[in-house]
């Protein structure tokens, strides 16, 4: 499997707003490549809450970006 972090499920929140589902792979946030889930939420703390930034993600094996925005 290539690397990053599957979500196992999407509560209410930032990554359901963004429109994130069980199964997508999360491989890189705001340019920050993505391996492990501690890599992912060390990443967040860092994130802006006032804009929107890319996360890439695998869809069914189709890599895509879309926008997430911290509440």
């Amino acid at each position: 499997m290539r690397s990053g972090v599957v979500i196992q499920q999407v509560k209410p929140g930032p990554g359901a707003d963004a429109g994130l589902v069980a199964g997508d792979v999360i491989t890189m946030l705001n340019g920050q490549v993505i391996d492990t889930v501690g890599q992912f939420e060390q990443t967040v703390e860092g994130l802006p809450a006032d804009r929107p930034v890319p996360l890439r993600i695998v869809r069914r094996g189709s890599p895509m970006f879309i926008p997430l925005k911290l509440n």
